[in-house]
């Protein structure tokens, strides 16, 4: 019969075993540091690797896999989606029916699905708000080629509202956002004026000349088609765009 020490349960013991050394006895038993470097604390630890887990929550505490944040916990409805806007001093847009007014934006590429704005007041029934992307003149800084009509939104009551489409990959640089009211009604929108000093045109139209905020429209009504804008005064209506 061998007398052996072993670690059990944080301390050192004395045990008794038939046919085992101390030295197979040390090699099945952790010490504290070992246990410390191998396992987790349940009162609290850092790992030094990835975790990988069984799958995807099923219970409010469970922890969430990356996949599942990707795919589901921010796309389950509209509330959460996500949306973008230029930043400015905020105002509100009076519209013409049939007109196209644009906002300028620049950012990276990247996959966007969808357009919205705000309708800070309804337009009478029947009232549609159509939303769209264009690409920039490289010649002078005005919307030129429609890249993308994104479809209409109900105007006939204020909010924001938004379409989605099949995801279109944003080609970067600068690009124009626009919304035109069509269908019935005039709705005015949530708009942003100062969005940045490219945009602050040298107004050879003014007398005397002078540097000010300057907004592009044109009328268009139906499906959007390719710009040639005309230069006037006023806000740029705040369209936001959202990257799935």
């Amino acid at each position: 019969m061998t007398t052996l020490k072993g670690w059990v349960n944080g301390q050192w013991v004395t045990l008794i075993g038939i046919g085992i050394t101390q030295t197979q006895a040390d090699a099945l038993y952790l010490t504290q540091t070992q246990a410390d470097a191998r396992y987790i604390n349940t009162a609290g630890d850092t790992l030094t690797g990835p975790l990988v887990l069984a799958g995807d929550p099923t219970l409010p505490l469970h922890p969430a896999t990356k996949a599942y944040v990707d795919t589901a916990a921010f796309d389950v409805t509209p509330l959460t989606r996500t949306w973008a806007s230029v930043a400015g001093a905020n105002t509100t847009l009076g519209t013409n029916l049939g007109w196209v007014y644009w906002i300028p934006v620049w950012c990276p590429s990247g996959p966007i699905d969808g357009l919205g704005i705000e309708v800070t007041t309804a337009g009478a029934a029947g009232s549609l708000t159509r939303l769209g992307i264009w690409s920039s003149n490289t010649v002078r800084m005005e919307p030129l080629t429609l890249f993308k009509d994104g479809g209409t939104v109900d105007s006939t009551t204020t909010g924001f509202k938004s379409v989605t489409f099949t995801t279109v990959n944003w080609p970067g640089g600068l690009m124009w956002l626009g919304a035109a009211a069509q269908g019935a009604g005039t709705p005015t929108y949530r708009a942003v004026t100062g969005h940045g000093e490219p945009w602050i045109l040298f107004a050879t139209d003014q007398v005397p000349p002078a540097l000010t905020y300057r907004a592009w429209t044109q009328a268009q009504s139906g499906a959007f088609t390719n710009a040639t804008p005309g230069l006037s005064a006023g806000a740029s209506p705040k369209v936001s765009f959202h990257t799935p």
